[in-house]
């Protein structure tokens, strides 16, 4: 209500084309008194005061209005992804909402990508596959969220339609020099490709991971190693700079350049 919600943007890009290929929406609290606050502080908050789906739909109502502003200046503007809890996916007016927001801004649902974490996909999975197939049905893409952290459970996923896989951090980070996070990341790597999923690393921040992993074919990276999440201004001259530069395929010294 007081407008001190804001959204930052942490850059996706695939190392094998150079180029830009999403953004993950994060929220911040800009605190009159603590200045920036992560959504660890109170995000909990809101979900545990039933005020959950009020906030993700006001996010998503941010993000929305930020890509329509890029739109409207000429940027070619890549996927945003949003994290959704559970309740606000299962919210009788999340269809409503979603309704209201995407005709009101003009944003495609291609444009969007909702994550949802793998622990969630063994609550209410019937109820789960029929909210997330009606997403689909409107060009949203799904992404399942922090994959090797929770259930793994390969039964759930059969059922569960979805097009990107995001390995969590805990087997990016180092899996260059720990024979064991490189072998459970081959095991994830390899349920993605028998899902026909894209594979995406979060968390990367080595240059020895990257050359591990692109070894590997794996090329669709986020993580500080390229850029932390950025407000909507930085981004906005992101997008700039990588549609200026976007005749050529860049190496990964001229898209951290980029990005920083």
């Amino acid at each position: 209500r007081f407008g001190r919600l804001e959204v930052h943007y942490q850059p996706q890009v695939d190392v094998a084309h150079g180029r830009l290929i999403g953004l993950e929406a994060l929220v911040r609290w800009r605190h009159p008194a603590y200045g920036l606050v992560g959504p660890g502080m109170f995000v909990p908050q809101a979900e545990s005061s039933g005020r959950i789906f009020e906030l993700d739909m006001h996010v998503l109502d941010l993000v929305c209005r930020d890509l329509m502003a890029w739109r409207a200046r000429g940027l070619a503007t890549p996927p945003v992804a949003l994290t959704f809890s559970l309740p606000p996916l299962m919210h009788t007016q999340v269809f409503a909402r979603l309704a209201e927001i995407l005709p009101a801004t003009g944003v495609p649902g291609e444009l969007l990508e909702f994550e949802v974490t793998e622990s969630q996909l063994l609550d209410s999975p019937a109820l789960l596959h029929q909210r997330i197939s009606a997403l689909r049905a409107l060009g949203v893409r799904v992404a399942v969220d922090d994959f090797g952290t929770g259930y793994s459970n390969l039964d759930a996923l059969t059922s569960f339609p979805f097009d990107r896989l995001k390995a969590d951090r805990r087997f990016v980070h180092g899996v260059a020099s720990d024979a064991r996070t490189a072998g459970v990341f081959a095991l994830i790597q390899g349920i993605a490709a028998v899902f026909d999923a894209e594979l995406l690393c979060e968390g990367l921040e080595d240059e020895a991971d990257l050359s591990w992993l692109a070894e590997r074919g794996v090329h669709c990276v986020q993580g500080w190693y390229f850029s932390r999440a950025q407000p909507v201004q930085a981004i906005e001259r992101i997008l700039d700079r990588f549609q200026q530069a976007q005749d050529a395929p860049l190496s990964v010294p001229e898209m951290r350049a980029l990005l920083a």
